[in-house]
């Protein structure tokens, strides 16, 4: 899996933390997985995705775009 954040965030993978990320490679078992992309100005974007034996999956949010923002 490759996860890319815009413009950063910090990403969790079924519930664990990983890492705050740009862009970030990871490898997963096969299956269903839970990312969750996590940035103080926006409230949390969370997506699923499938990852087949030996398949690489792009997963790409972009805060500004996709997320809502946090008034502050």
């Amino acid at each position: 899996l490759v996860v890319v954040a815009v413009p950063w965030a910090d990403v969790s993978l079924d519930g664990t933390p990983v890492k705050a990320v740009p862009l970030r490679r990871l490898a997963l078992t096969p299956g269903q997985h839970v990312v969750r992309f996590a940035h103080p100005d926006y409230e949390p974007v969370q997506r699923t995705v499938t990852v087949r034996a030996g398949e690489t999956v792009n997963l790409t949010v972009d805060l500004p775009e996709e997320g809502v923002r946090i008034g502050k």
